[in-house]
C-alpha cells in the first residue's frame, strides 16, 4: 500500500497539473505545450543530477516577476508552469520509491493528501453540477464565473498542496543537504526579493509594485504580495543564520551580516505584522541559541553581540531614512502613498483596544472567522471543499453577515482546514501538527545549539497561522516543508522505508472512503450549484439557449442533452412544448425527460420533425424552482453537453391550457 498510495497520489498530481494548465489555456494558449516540455525537461536532468532541484529553488520567490517579464501580466495563476519545474524533479523519485516520510508522521500526511484529492475531484465536478464537458464549452451556462474561478482556484490549491507532500516525501528519499543546496538557492532567491523590496522602501514604492499594497505604502519585492514577501523575509533570517552557523568558515558569517540586514529591512518594508512577529521570535531565539554555545569563540569574542546591534542600527536607520523622505514626498504624494511599518500598524490594532476587543477582532477577522464558524456548523463532517472557503465567504457574509465581504481565507489555518475538509478531512492535518508540536518543543540532549533559531521560527509561524493564513501562499509552504525537513534533520528524526502495517492502512482507506461519500452527498445535495444558487437569489442556467423570435420556433429554446434553470413559476400548472426540428430521414427517435425540484414531470418520445405539448401540475417545493431536461437519442448517443435538435417552450398558469396531461410522478429521481 505504501507504493500503491504513492503512485495514485503521484498519477493524480500528472492529471490535476494537467487540467489546471488547461484551465488556463484561453489566456496563454502555448502554456500546455510549455508545461509539459518544462516537466519533461526537468525530469530528464534530475535522472541524471538531482542538484538541478536548486535550480528550480532558486527561482521560488522571483518567479511572478519572470512570468510578469513573459505575459506582461502578474496572476497567480501561472504558478502552475512553477509547479511544473518541480514536479519533473520529483517525478523520477516518485515513481520508482515507496513513502519516506518518517513512520510516525507518515499516516496522517498521506490521509491529508489522499483527502486533498478527494476533495479537489469532487469539487471540480461539483462546481459544474456534475457534468465536466462544461470546462469545453463555457457558452452554454449562464453562470460561468463562479464555477470558472472555483475550478482554477480548488485546482491552484489543491495541486500545491499535494505538490508540498511529495516535496517533502522526495527530500528524505534523497537525504537532502539543506545547507549546501536548498538553503543557498532559496536564501539567494530571497536576497533578491529583499533587495527589490529595500529599494521600493528607501528610493521608489512604485518600482515593480503596482499592486494595492502600493497605495498602503508597502514594498511588495518581487512576489507582488506585501504579506507573502514580509513572512519569507522573516523566516529566512533563520534561514540565513542557521547556513552561517552551520560551518566555521569565516567568509560564511561575513556573508550573512548584510544578508539579515537585507532581510531585516525587507520586514519592515513589507508592513507584515505577521512577518515582523515571526522575525522578533526568531531574534530572541538566535540570542538564545548564541548564549547556551557555551565555550564557542563566536559568543566568547562577542560578535554574536555586534551583529545584533549591527542589525538593529541599520533596520533603525532605514526606518528614519525612509520617514525623512517621506516627509519630503509629503506636498506631492496622496496619503495613501506614506510608507507603512508594522509597529505603525500593531499600534494601529491596539489603539484604544481592551483584551475582550482585542480578542473578539482576533476571532473574528473582519466577519472571516464567523463565515467559517457557520461553514463548519452546516457542513461538520467533510466541509466545503478544498478552495471553496473564499468563494463561499463572499457569497455567505450576504446571508450571515448582512453585507458582502471580500473573498479570502478563514484567517486561521485549523479553522480554515476544517472549514474546508470537515473534521474527518481535517483529521489527518491535525493529528501530524499534534505529533509535530511533540518533537518540536522537545529538546533532545546532543542537540546542536542552532537548532533553537529552527525551532523558533517554526514555533512562531505555528502561532501566527492561528491569526492568518501565510501557508496558504504555495511558495512559503514550500518553505516551510524545507524547515520542517531542516529541522528533523538536526533533530535526528529517523526516515526509514518501513512500511505501516496493514490494519494502519485499512483503517486509512475507510477514513478516505467515509470522506468521500460525506463529500459526494453534499455535492449532490445542499452544496449543489443551483441550490447555493437558489439561496443567494442569483441566477442559474446552463444547456439552455436564449429564447428563438423567428416564426415558427418563437419563444422556443433550443436545449442541451443537459440543461438546468432556475425559474419563477407564477402558477400552478405548466404547459411544456417539445419539437424537433431536424429533417433528416435517418433521424432516430429521441426520449426528453423533464424534472422540478428532482420530481419527474413529463416523458416524452419525439419522432423526426415531431412535435409534444402536455400540462402538468408543478410539485410543492422550494422557489425558484429548478427546471431540469434531459434528451437521450437511441443508445445514448449524445454527450452531456452537446447540442440537441430538440427545442423546449414553456408557460405557467393556474389552469391547463393544452388539455392534454403529461407524465406526472411524485418519485424524486
Amino acid at each position: 500500500m505504501d507504493r500503491l498510495t504513492k503512485l495514485a497520489l503521484t498519477a493524480w498530481m500528472c492529471a490535476a497539473l494537467a487540467f489546471q494548465v488547461w484551465l488556463l489555456r484561453d489566456a496563454w494558449p502555448e502554456l500546455p505545450w510549455v508545461a509539459l516540455g518544462t516537466t519533461a525537461a526537468f525530469a530528464l536532468a534530475a535522472l541524471f543530477d538531482r542538484r538541478v532541484l536548486a535550480v528550480v529553488l532558486s527561482t521560488a520567490y522571483v518567479f511572478p516577476v519572470i512570468i510578469f517579464a513573459l505575459r506582461g501580466v502578474v496572476a497567480w495563476d501561472f504558478d502552475a508552469l512553477w509547479f511544473a519545474a518541480l514536479f519533473g524533479v520529483l517525478l523520477p523519485d516518485l515513481l520508482r520509491t515507496p513513502w519516506r516520510i518518517p513512520r510516525q508522521w507518515r499516516a496522517p500526511l498521506v490521509y491529508s493528501g489522499l483527502v486533498i484529492a478527494v476533495a479537489v475531484t469532487v469539487v471540480i465536478v461539483r462546481e459544474v453540477d456534475g457534468h465536466p464537458s462544461l470546462y469545453a464549452g463555457r457558452r452554454l451556462a449562464f453562470w460561468p464565473d463562479t464555477y470558472w474561478y472555483a475550478a482554477r482556484w480548488t485546482m491552484y490549491v489543491g495541486v500545491w498542496s499535494v505538490l508540498g507532500l511529495l516535496f517533502l516525501d522526495t527530500l528524505f528519499v534523497q537525504s537532502a543537504d539543506v545547507e549546501a543546496t536548498m538553503a543557498p538557492a532559496l536564501g539567494a532567491s530571497a536576497l533578491v526579493m529583499a533587495t527589490v523590496a529595500a529599494y521600493q522602501r528607501l528610493v521608489d514604492p512604485a518600482f515593480m509594485n503596482g499592486t494595492m499594497f502600493e497605495k498602503f505604502g508597502r514594498a511588495t519585492g518581487t512576489m507582488y504580495d506585501a504579506n507573502a514577501m514580509g513572512m519569507v523575509a522573516a523566516l529566512w533570517l533563520a534561514g540565513v543564520g542557521l547556513w552561517a552557523a552551520a560551518s566555521q568558515e569565516g567568509w560564511r558569517r561575513a556573508a550573512a551580516v548584510p544578508a539579515l540586514v537585507l532581510l531585516s529591512t525587507a520586514v519592515w518594508a513589507s508592513g507584515s505584522r505577521t512577518a515582523f512577529a515571526v522575525a522578533v521570535a526568531i531574534g530572541l531565539c538566535g540570542g538564545f541559541s548564541a548564549v547556551i554555545r557555551r565555550g564557542s569563540p563566536w559568543w566568547h569574542t562577542h560578535r554574536w553581540q555586534a551583529l545584533v546591534a549591527v542589525i538593529g542600527a541599520v533596520v533603525v536607520l532605514a526606518g528614519v531614512i525612509g520617514t525623512g523622505r517621506e516627509a519630503r514626498l509629503a506636498p506631492r504624494k496622496d496619503a495613501r502613498h506614506r510608507r507603512n511599518n508594522p509597529v505603525k500598524r500593531i499600534g494601529e490594532l491596539l489603539r484604544n483596544a481592551t483584551p475582550r476587543t482585542l480578542a473578539e477582532e482576533l476571532w473574528r477577522r473582519n466577519g472571516y472567522g464567523e463565515i467559517a464558524t457557520e461553514i463548519i456548523r452546516q457542513w461538520p463532517v467533510a466541509g466545503v471543499g478544498v478552495g471553496a472557503f473564499n468563494g463561499m465567504s463572499e457569497d455567505l457574509s450576504g446571508i450571515q453577515l448582512g453585507h458582502p465581504i471580500a473573498p479570502d481565507n478563514a484567517q486561521n489555518w485549523l479553522r480554515h482546514q476544517v472549514a474546508e475538509l470537515g473534521w474527518l478531512g481535517a483529521l489527518g492535518w491535525i493529528v501530524w501538527v499534534v505529533l509535530f508540536t511533540q518533537v518540536l518543543c522537545r529538546p533532545r540532549v546532543g542537540q546542536p545549539p542552532r537548532i533553537w533559531v529552527l525551532r523558533g521560527a517554526l514555533v512562531a509561524f505555528g502561532l501566527i497561522s492561528l491569526v492568518g493564513m501565510p501557508a496558504q501562499n504555495p511558495m512559503i509552504a514550500i518553505t516551510f516543508w524545507v524547515f520542517v525537513y531542516w529541522y528533523s534533520r538536526l533533530f535526528a528524526v529517523p526516515a526509514t522505508p518501513m512500511p505501516m502495517g496493514r490494519w494502519t492502512w485499512m483503517g486509512l482507506v475507510a477514513l478516505v472512503v467515509l470522506f468521500a461519500g460525506a463529500s459526494i452527498s453534499a455535492a449532490r445535495t445542499t452544496l449543489r450549484p443551483p441550490v447555493r444558487a437558489r439561496q443567494l437569489h442569483v441566477a442559474f442556467s446552463y444547456g439552455f439557449g436564449p429564447t428563438l423570435e423567428r416564426a415558427p420556433q418563437a419563444g422556443f429554446r433550443a436545449i442541451n442533452a443537459d440543461a438546468a434553470m432556475l425559474v419563477a413559476p407564477d402558477g400552478q400548472w405548466m404547459t411544456i412544448s417539445l419539437q424537433r426540428v431536424s429533417q433528416a430521414a435517418s433521424s432516430s427517435p429521441v426520449e426528453v425527460r423533464v424534472w422540478a425540484n428532482g420530481v419527474v414531470l413529463l416523458k416524452a418520445r419525439l419522432e423526426r420533425a415531431g412535435a409534444f405539448t402536455s400540462d402538468v401540475r408543478l410539485p410543492v417545493g422550494e422557489r425558484p424552482m429548478l427546471l431540469e431536461a434531459r434528451v437521450r437519442g437511441e443508445g445514448g448517443r449524445w454527450s452531456l453537453s452537446q447540442e440537441t435538435d430538440v427545442l423546449m417552450n414553456w408557460s405557467f398558469g393556474d389552469v391547463p391550457h393544452s388539455g392534454v396531461r403529461g407524465y406526472e410522478s411524485a418519485r424524486p429521481r
